[in-house]
Formats: C-alpha cells, sequence, structure tokens
C-alpha cells in the first residue's frame, strides 16, 4: 500500500433515533457521556453530540429502522489532499458548497464522513 501524505482517526458515529430526548438521557445520565453540542433549539433539540457519538432525531422510523448508522465521522488531516486522492481512486463525493465536512459512500453504500 503505498504511503499517504494525509490521514484519517475515528471521531464519531451516527445513529438515528426515535426518542431523542430519552436516548440523550440514556448516554448522558446512564452511562455518564457528557453533551459536548446540541444541534437546534435547546428545549427541542433535532441532535446531539456526545464523545464519539452523534444522536439524531427521526420521530418517523420505526424501532427497526432505528438501529440504523447514519453515518461514520472521521477525522482527516490534509482534506485536500485525502479528498483528491480519493477522487482519484474514483470516489464519488455528495456535492456541497464548502469542502468540509466532506460526505462519500463506502462499497456497501454506508456514507462516510470527513470532519
Amino acid at each position: 500500500m503505498a504511503e499517504k501524505n494525509w490521514q484519517v482517526s475515528p471521531s464519531h458515529t451516527a445513529l438515528r433515533v426515535k426518542n431523542l430526548k430519552e436516548c440523550i438521557k440514556f448516554y448522558n445520565e446512564v452511562l455518564g457521556l457528557p453533551i459536548t453540542r446540541l444541534v437546534g433549539e435547546p428545549d427541542n433539540p433535532r441532535g446531539c453530540f456526545l464523545p464519539g457519538l452523534e444522536l439524531i432525531k427521526d420521530e418517523t422510523i420505526t424501532p427497526e429502522e432505528s438501529r440504523r448508522l447514519v453515518h461514520i465521522g472521521l477525522k482527516v488531516k490534509n482534506p485536500e489532499a485525502a479528498i483528491a486522492d480519493l477522487k482519484a481512486q474514483g470516489v464519488k463525493f455528495q456535492e456541497r458548497e464548502r469542502l468540509m465536512p466532506a460526505f462519500f459512500s463506502d462499497p456497501d453504500g454506508n456514507i462516510v464522513e470527513f470532519v
């Protein structure tokens, strides 16, 4: 394998949940993970970041769907080089107006995010 002039490390895993408030309570109060950021209004957030984990509210899903992975977040050094290298290998990125975050899919269709 050729040496890369960029590297990645785990950032977070995103989970779709039906009851965000209960999941925040579980991960924060029961497991002890501190809340690092809420997305949306503080009294009715649509997302929550905890160390290594992002919870995304989706009240329309069934319990089976709530266990589905939304995406894997990876920290990347030298994102321009990483994106250029992956594009050269045929990886298709979702079009965004800004470089970061950058989203693409693995061969099985799982979404990966560079942060």
